[in-house]
């Protein structure tokens, strides 16, 4: 079984920096679904949405390959609730 590594290298933050950038583009997501018209968003913004979804997977293989932080878990969990 893989051991975690609870230490804070730049490589293994990365699994935290795509959580947190999925949290930030849900926040600015649900701000301009509330703020145009449904025949103003576009393809554009279902395709990166897909591709946003996508960090979900990235990040736990990403956080089992280099090691998890203390708060990893916790941060995905948050992020997992902001994006759906």
């Amino acid at each position: 079984m893989h051991e975690q590594n609870t230490g804070h290298s730049a490589s293994n933050q990365l699994a935290n920096a795509l959580s947190l950038g999925r949290m930030a583009y849900a926040f600015k997501q649900a701000s301009e679904l509330r703020s145009t018209e449904p025949e103003q968003r576009t393809w554009r913004d279902a395709i990166t949405t897909g591709l946003v979804s996508m960090t979900d997977m990235a990040d736990g293989y990403i956080a089992r390959r280099l090691g998890s932080t203390d708060n990893g878990g916790e941060i995905d969990r948050l992020a997992d609730i902001s994006f759906f």
